[in-house]
């Protein structure tokens, strides 16, 4: 115990004292700026190809121009400016939703139709923005090394400390902030929307938006227990304040502040009317989705339908698409009807090439339909991600084996040897230089 203690204390002493932007306090911290930057980008890289939940982002155009014209507006009076940028997504998701990571802030399709003005939208972007601004998940990640460090003790220190930092990572996303967090970034969002020149007392109305629309979601959708998104949304409004709370201080904020403000510098209006037309498909997606969960096969195929059908008379952007055919995909896939499913995510493909989550659909679709055909599409896609994710430059700017993806190559040498492919004992090699050794399912192939 003894000696646990003295390796903590160790620890601690070579982590850095880092003075908080926001607080000016100094506070324990495992992250430089540069760390947090990394950070960042690893978690929305990930979650923006990865993730069949949130992914593929929006990352240009003339929507994503015009929050980021928003955010830009803050600059003058944000903590950070010149050290830590503040680069806006899209999540192309109906829950509504906002979150943030170092240098990244990313909205959810869905949190824009349920607020009445720019005004509004100002004060959730600003929100996110004091989130970096107050360093908040260099907080998080500092918390969680530590309390790993107490319950795993010397096991932690020496080798794997480098598989802690990567469960850290990998749940930042889904992580809640504290709610002295919340509240802190809700006065920075206050002043910065204020400052900026929007309506203060628009903050207030923002909060009492959201709630509802959220609640509104979750009717439409079917879900009333606890469980999937439906926990997901009830945790969001349990680890934060209450919305009475916070629309409170809101407005006695913003009646402290002593004027009132613009609702808009640009076109809400059109940026409102763009996000409803492809958050009622999303919508559809999801209740197709929680349909087929309990059952209802033809309800559920004929809401997919519809959706693909909307999406593309409306001309929906390629990384919605993209979304659109992976999740018809994976719903086909618990259907078990293979063929359909690996046809979708193959479409899903070819409108995003680095939402490798599709890849992996079809891959998976086509190895348990076993046919020729079957198999040929899985090499196909198998390969596909291979090839394109070991020159992603965004993986590849995380680490030098971030884009050697395991599962994809030991799916491109299944698929290969399966059909009795020369590319076969190519991937086996390929997959014993990355990782060692073989997993069972092609060692038969690769050593036999």
């Amino acid at each position: 115990m003894r000696a646990k203690f003295l390796i903590l204390i160790l620890f601690i002493a070579l982590a850095g004292c880092a003075t908080n932007p926001v607080t000016k306090r100094p506070e324990l911290s495992f992250l430089s700026v540069q760390g947090e930057l990394k950070l960042g980008r690893e978690v929305v890289t990930r979650i923006n190809k990865e993730s069949l939940s949130q992914g593929p982002f929006i990352t240009q155009g003339w929507v994503v121009d015009y929050l980021q014209s928003i955010v830009d507006r803050f600059m003058p009076y944000y903590e950070r400016r010149g050290e830590m940028p503040a680069k806006v997504n899209i999540a192309p998701v109906a829950v509504p939703n906002a979150w943030s990571v170092p240098g990244y802030i990313t909205v959810n399709l869905g949190l824009i139709p349920c607020l009445d003005n720019e005004a509004q939208l100002a004060f959730i972007l600003g929100h996110e923005l004091g989130h970096i601004a107050a360093r908040h998940t260099a907080e998080r990640y500092t918390q969680s090394v530590l309390l790993s460090l107490g319950v795993r003790g010397v096991g932690m220190y020496g080798g794997r400390l480098a598989a802690l930092i990567g469960d850290v990572v990998a749940s930042l996303y889904i992580a809640s902030y504290s709610r002295s967090q919340e509240r802190m970034a809700d006065s920075l969002g206050f002043k910065y929307m204020s400052h900026a020149g929007y309506d203060p007392f628009q903050s207030a109305k923002a909060m009492e938006n959201v709630e509802k629309c959220a609640k509104s979601y979750m009717k439409e959708v079917g879900l009333k227990e606890a469980t999937g998104i439906a926990g997901f949304i009830q945790r969001i409004f349990a680890d934060h304040p209450g919305t009475k709370e916070r629309v409170q201080t809101l407005t006695a904020k913003a009646k402290a502040f002593g004027k009132h403000g613009v609702l808009g510098f640009g076109n809400f209006d059109k940026v409102k009317k763009w996000a409803k037309v492809r958050r009622d498909v999303l919508v559809a997606m999801d209740k197709a989705y929680f349909k087929l969960k309990n059952g209802e096969y033809k309800e559920a195929n004929s809401l997919i339908k519809k959706a693909l059908k909307k999406a593309h008379q409306e001309r929906f952007e390629p990384r919605i698409m993209a979304r659109l055919y992976a999740i018809s995909a994976f719903m086909k896939l618990k259907e078990k009807k293979y063929k359909e499913a690996w046809e979708y995510a193959l479409n899903a493909t070819d409108y995003a090439k680095d939402y490798y989550v599709a890849y992996k659909i079809a891959g998976i679709a086509g190895l348990r339909e076993g046919s020729k055909e079957g198999l040929e599409a899985a090499a196909t896609a198998f390969e596909d991600c291979v090839e394109y994710k070991s020159t992603d430059p965004d993986y590849i700017s995380i680490s030098k084996t971030a884009s050697i993806d395991r599962m994809c190559l030991e799916g491109a040498a299944l698929a290969n040897c399966k059909l009795g492919n020369k590319k076969c004992k190519y991937y086996c090699r390929y997959f014993y230089k990355e990782f060692g050794m073989y997993p069972p399912s092609i060692i038969r192939y690769c050593i036999f």
